[in-house]
């Protein structure tokens, strides 16, 4: 009968250790997803000052070596349209449009982003729910 009741009193505490254990476990996924998120928006935020910059090159480059015809592409942009250059120099609804394009391009990141956001702070309130619902 003793050791009955020693061994029940010893799983339960081995039980509560697990518990305690996959808590943390539980938690430091959590973290390590929450860095992954933070790694993805600043990921994000580089894309985008990366096109901003190609922009601001396009532009010194079309000012100080202005093309006769040419139309620019950008891979990793909205196709928004294609604008001829003229050898005057740039057309003004051209950076506008491009300037668009990008605000378009860190709407769709930072939504994405909040979306994320938000499903991982769920998935940590249930999980802490489920948590509360084991211990009791």
């Amino acid at each position: 009968r003793h050791k009955a009741r020693w061994s029940y009193l010893r799983c339960e505490q081995e039980v509560q250790q697990l518990q305690s254990e996959l808590s943390d476990a539980k938690m430091a996924i959590f973290e390590e997803r929450e860095k992954v998120l933070k790694l993805s928006a600043e990921n994000d935020a580089l894309k985008i000052q990366e096109m901003e910059d190609r922009e601001k090159i396009q532009k010194l480059l079309s000012l100080t070596n202005p093309a006769l015809h040419e139309i620019s592409f950008f891979k990793d942009t909205i196709p928004i349209h294609a604008v001829e250059v003229s050898r005057k120099g740039r057309n003004i609804l051209e950076s506008e449009c491009r300037s668009c394009g990008v605000k378009v391009l860190e709407v769709q990141a930072l939504r994405l982003q909040g979306q994320e956001q938000g499903a991982l702070w769920r998935e940590r309130e249930d999980a802490l729910v489920e948590e509360r619902r084991v211990k009791a």
